[in-house]
C-alpha cells in the first residue's frame, strides 16, 4: 500500500477496501480515492485515464464511482508484492520531483498484463502540506526536474518517432 506523508483518514476498512479488489486475479493494481482541500468533483466520468500518447493526463481521482484506469494516484494505491518486484519497483530514474513515477510504475503493471482498478470506497483526505515529501522550493528546480522526468517518462512509455510531437 503506497500512501502519502500528508494525508488523513476516517474509514476503519481502508485496507479492506482495497484488499477486496484483489479477489478478481486479473487486478494488479487499485488505486483510492483522493479528496484534496479544493474538493470540487469533476462532472468527467472519466478517472485515471492518459490519451494521446500522454500528453493529456486525466486525474479525476475523487470520483465517486469504481472504474478501470491507466494510472493510480501516487497518495493512495496498492498492489502485490510479487508484481511490484516483477514490474521492477519503482524507477530511480525519476529523480528531483519524482514527476511521473508513479504513473510510469502503473504503465508497467497494465503492460505486464494485469488490470488498473480505481476503488472511491478506499478514500483519503490529501492534507497537502506546504512541505516534505519531494517538492521543490525553488520554481526554476521544480521546472527542470519536470521537464526531464517527463521527457524520461515520454521515452519510456511511447513510441520515439511521436517525441517531436511531445516536445513540442
Amino acid at each position: 500500500l503506497f500512501l502519502d506523508d500528508d494525508i488523513g483518514m476516517r474509514e476503519t476498512d481502508f485496507i479492506d477496501r482495497h484488499v477486496e479488489n484483489y479477489q478478481n486475479e486479473k487486478i494488479g493494481l487499485v488505486g483510492g480515492r483522493v479528496i484534496d482541500k479544493m474538493h470540487k468533483q469533476s462532472p468527467s466520468r472519466e478517472v485515471g485515464r492518459l490519451k494521446y500518447w500522454g500528453l493529456k493526463e486525466i486525474t479525476n481521482f475523487d470520483a465517486d464511482f469504481k472504474t478501470k484506469i491507466d494510472h493510480a494516484p501516487g497518495g493512495n494505491f496498492s498492489c502485490y508484492k510479487d508484481i511490484y518486484q516483477s514490474v521492477g519497483g519503482f524507477s530511480e530514474l525519476y529523480i528531483g520531483n519524482a514527476y511521473r513515477e508513479e504513473t510510469d510504475f502503473c504503465l508497467r503493471v497494465k503492460k505486464a498484463g494485469y488490470k488498473l482498478i480505481f476503488e472511491p470506497k478506499a478514500v483519503i483526505k490529501h492534507l497537502q502540506y506546504g512541505g516534505g515529501g519531494c517538492r521543490e522550493k525553488d520554481i526554476y528546480e521544480f521546472r527542470y526536474w519536470l521537464t526531464h522526468n517527463l521527457t524520461l517518462f515520454y521515452l519510456r512509455n511511447y513510441p520515439r518517432i511521436l517525441f517531436p510531437v511531445f516536445y513540442l
